[in-house]
């Protein structure tokens, strides 16, 4: 039984860490477009795109806190 549950958390511990590193994987993704996105003559476009990349950004944070927390 201490071997079913030893293998249990070893699981659980690699399927948390699986998920921070694709929610770390999104966060960059994410900062690196905001940083890359060059002003357009139409600097609303620009805007948009920033804050739309800066909510993804936040989603994403929150997400990241959650999992840890549970």
């Amino acid at each position: 039984m201490i071997d079913f549950k030893t293998r249990l958390k070893a699981a659980g511990e690699l399927l948390i860490k699986d998920r921070i590193a694709t929610t770390q994987l999104a966060i960059d993704n994410a900062q690196e477009a905001a940083n890359n996105e060059g002003k357009s003559s139409a600097g609303d476009k620009y805007e948009t795109g920033r804050a739309m990349g800066h909510l993804q950004k936040t989603c994403t944070h929150g997400n990241r806190w959650k999992i840890g927390r549970n």
